[in-house]
């Protein structure tokens, strides 16, 4: 079988460091020059400093036979066990014992024959330069000179800055010279040197400015019962490292560091087994790794990626959450999540709660009753999970606004409820017009865990909760058809307009289009009644702001296009192509496009604007997210189809609710084998005279859909004086009888279970004068209602008012007694 060393941990972007780290620090005080190497020259410690006397040093030829001229030299050096970054300074303090010293702080040190200089060259010149020995020659080169005056016997207090391949030195604070290589000056060494004459050195610092980078690492674990021999284990992607030959026990771990200066730095790495330094850089954005064994056999591969804000450069490594994870399994996102704490925790373990135990399931951001804003968390498990000193926030970048009481428990599958009356309203409040909420784990002394939940959303309508919804695929965020704070959610808020057809690649010659269906039995208007200018728009793959006075009948549709269609000629020309119908509004065009690729289409409507200043934000109705890639329908994507939503009214952005239709789409048209809304007839409008009844005439057609349902029908009163009486209010064909005169509107409503449709007919009821009852006699009972009424104001027929005026009076007694 296969080897069974894994990656267990990535530091992929590491935060960068606080601060400048000092890679040396010596004063001499204790006689004794930590971290240095005396190349060349004798060195002693009079008085607590470094002193340096020169020796006679004769470069080495190829041939014995050949002496090349000496150089006389003391010559120290602090070895790196990694490159510099390309920005560090050296500083020192200087006493140079003779006229002839040449004294001077070492960089980019290679060999004692290969290094660059920065510091006093005799008594008259500061300098930066560098010596080499090419063509068996002693070269010594000033690159850059600034003449003064330097005593002997005088401290001089030396600073060399390296800043991308360029030097500057000062000396007692103010820079003398500068000079740019243009070269790499970050792969040698630093030290201290003396030439000719003596000299002495007191406090030598080295201070470095690595870049984030230089901090990255990644973990192995042997996962199997015996060693292992990772010798010319390495990696094939991602970065480059081939390990030497050592053993990995069983269950140990071992460390490759992209800068061991650095990492060494910032963790201590007592016990850590460290087993070499690599090449490259892990992606910050992700990408492919591959591990491969000596025979470059491969031993796993995965993609990771940039899943979690906290790992993406805030500061936490990417941990595998079980390391007998299937090799399938590796690329997956739910195989990983942060570590338990910031900066990883590189050669050892982590046991963080799992990601996604506890989430925030509901948030009501936008609320003006007793309780006010709210936030839900579930947990996810069968275990009860302890929160306390966990926090609470509405900001990324302030996550510890409300803390948790300690000893709070979540019981498992249970719910809890955080209210801003009651626990975080003094420390943040959720804003209406969009943010995000965010649960951060905790330690009782205030140490931030890896574990985070982030839920973000926009603006809410007022009393309209954001939950989470299953998909077929996972689980969105979105507005909820109504709150549920303490239990199960509910479905989400559809509608009242849908994305109802996407052609994102046409075939050539082509357009796009996207339509747009109104669910409900209702027009909608597509912009706000109270604010007319604040309408509706399209985001996202592609923007469009509809003009004012835009409206979509009820069950009707609107198409929007890439086409000028107010080009002359234009819509006429687009509406003829497609075959869309007379009624259906078309707009265009929009800005963007649709990316062959896939992308987010996003419907919005303007919210309420706030009563004190007037601000407002737009509210997401629908979204979106198409792909080219499967399950979406690949016959959408340049083979001619388009997108169509299978169930108009279902949720919408579920790869599960969407199809390829037929070739070109199907715009202003129901979707191909799609629930369309039954077809309705109330029949025409009609006049009785009462007591007689009407024969109600409508007309019902579906087409079968949704499978499994069925069609319900029912007649209503919508409007009119009396009461109405329907034979049976069930049958598109029945009867109706009126209590009194007047006008009435009925509604014959169909529902076929998955789609509603409705439709309208008027009824004038009229009877004979004098006949208060619409019993068809005028009787001693009319009379009797016409007396009781006598001289009323604002009567109605019921109450003799025959003439209809509003007043019972001698016209209406004349217009009874013609009948009596």
């Amino acid at each position: 079988d296969g080897s069974p060393v894994r990656v267990t941990e990535i530091m992929y972007n590491p935060p960068e460091a606080p601060g400048p780290v000092a890679l040396a620090d010596e004063d001499f005080n204790d006689a004794v020059a930590d971290g240095f190497v005396e190349r060349v020259g004798t060195w002693t410690y009079p008085a607590g400093r470094y002193h340096g006397t020169p020796v006679t040093y004769r470069p080495p030829h190829p041939d014995s036979r050949i002496l090349i001229a000496p150089i006389n030299i003391a010559l120290a050096i602090v070895p790196q066990q990694s490159d510099l970054p390309e920005q560090f300074r050296v500083a020192t303090t200087i006493k140079r014992d003779a006229s002839n010293s040449r004294t001077f702080i070492v960089f980019d040190y290679h060999s004692r024959e290969n290094f660059k200089f920065a510091g006093a060259w005799s008594n008259s010149q500061w300098v930066i330069g560098r010596y080499n020995y090419l063509s068996y020659r002693n070269n010594w080169y000033l690159d850059a000179i600034g003449p003064a005056t330097i005593s002997t016997g005088v401290d001089y207090d030396l600073e060399l800055s390296v800043i991308d391949g360029a030097a500057s030195l000062k000396v007692n604070g103010q820079i003398k010279v500068a000079w740019d290589f243009d070269q790499d000056l970050a792969e040698g060494q630093i030290g201290i040197a003396t030439r000719d004459g003596a000299a002495s050195f007191d406090d030598f610092t080295a201070e470095v400015d690595f870049d984030a980078d230089a901090y990255e690492f990644v973990e192995l674990l042997n996962t199997g019962g015996s060693s292992v021999n990772l010798g010319a284990t390495h990696f094939a992607d991602g970065i480059e490292f081939s390990s030497p030959r050592t053993d990995l026990g069983a269950g140990q771990r071992a460390l490759i560091v992209k800068n061991l200066s650095a990492f060494e730095s910032r963790y201590d790495t007592t016990g850590m087994n460290i087993i070499g330094q690599y090449s490259g850089n892990f992606a910050n954005g992700g990408e492919a790794v591959a591990l491969n064994d000596a025979a470059s056999e491969g031993i796993e591969s995965f993609t990771y990626n940039d899943w979690y804000g906290v790992t993406d450069g805030g500061g936490w490594s990417l941990h595998l959450i079980d390391p007998a994870t299937a090799l399938s399994a590796l690329g997956d996102k739910e195989s990983w999540r942060p570590s338990e704490y910031a900066l990883g925790s590189p050669g050892g373990t982590d046991s963080d709660v799992a990601r996604g135990s506890v989430v925030i399931n509901e948030v009501l951001s936008h609320s003006d009753g007793p309780s006010g804003d709210w936030v839900e968390l579930y947990n996810t498990t069968g275990a009860p999970i302890g929160i306390g000193n966990w926090y609470l926030s509405d900001d990324a970048n302030d996550l510890t606004k409300y803390r948790i009481p300690p000893g709070t428990t979540i019981n498992a599958g249970e719910y809890l409820l955080f209210t801003a009356s009651d626990h975080f309203g003094g420390f943040f409040g959720f804003s209406e017009h969009g943010e995000g909420a965010y649960l951060t784990g905790a330690d009782a002394d205030t140490t931030l865990r890896g574990f985070r939940n982030v839920k973000t959303f926009g603006a809410a309508p007022g009393e309209k909760s954001f939950g989470l919804y299953a998909t077929s695929v996972g689980r969105d965020f979105v507005l909820l058809s109504s709150p549920t704070p303490g239990v199960a959610n509910a479905e989400a808020l559809i509608g009242p307009v849908v994305i109802n057809e996407i052609m994102y690649h046409p075939l050539p010659g082509g357009d796009e289009f996207l339509e747009l269906y109104n669910i409900t039995p209702s027009s909608v208007e597509l912009y706000d009644v109270s604010n007319p200018t604040h309408t509706w728009k399209l985001d996202g793959a592609m923007e469009y702001i509809f003009p004012e006075s835009v409206a979509i009948p009820a069950y009707g549709m609107v198409v929007l296009t890439e086409v000028d269609v107010t080009a002359p000629g234009a819509e006429a020309a687009f509406r003829s192509a497609y075959g869309i119908p007379g009624g259906v509004g078309i707009y265009g065009p929009w800005s963007g496009s649709l990316s062959n690729g896939g992308e987010s289409v996003k419907l919005y409507m303007p919210g309420d604007p706030d009563p004190g200043t007037g601000q407002w934000s737009y509210i997401r109705v629908d979204r979106v997210v198409y792909d080219d890639l499967a399950p979406w329908p690949l016959d959408a994507d340049g083979l001619g189809s388009s997108l169509e939503r299978r169930v108009s009214g279902d949720y919408g952005n579920d790869v599960a609710n969407w199809q390829s239709g037929l070739s070109g789409g199907t715009p202003g048209e129901h979707n191909v084998g799609a629930n369309a809304p039954p077809a309705m007839d109330a029949g025409a409008d009609q006049a009785v005279l009462l007591p007689h009844e009407v024969t109600l005439d409508g007309m019902v057609n579906d087409d079968g859909l949704p499978s499994g349902g069925t069609l319900t029908m029912a007649w209503t009163k919508q409007s009119g004086p009396g009461t109405v009486t329907f034979g049976d209010d069930s049958l598109a064909v029945t009867t109706a009888g009126f209590s009194t005169v007047g006008t009435y509107v009925l509604r014959l409503t169909a529902d076929d279970g998955g789609q509603q449709a409705y439709a309208e007919m008027t009824v004038t009821a009229t009877a004979i004068a004098g006949d208060v009852t619409c019993n068809g006699i005028v009787d001693i009972t009319d009379l009797g209602a016409l007396a009781a009424n006598w001289q009323a104001t604002g009567a109605v027929w019921a109450q003799g008012d025959f003439t209809g005026d509003g007043v019972v009076n001698i016209t209406d007694l004349g217009a009874l007694a013609a009948n009596w």
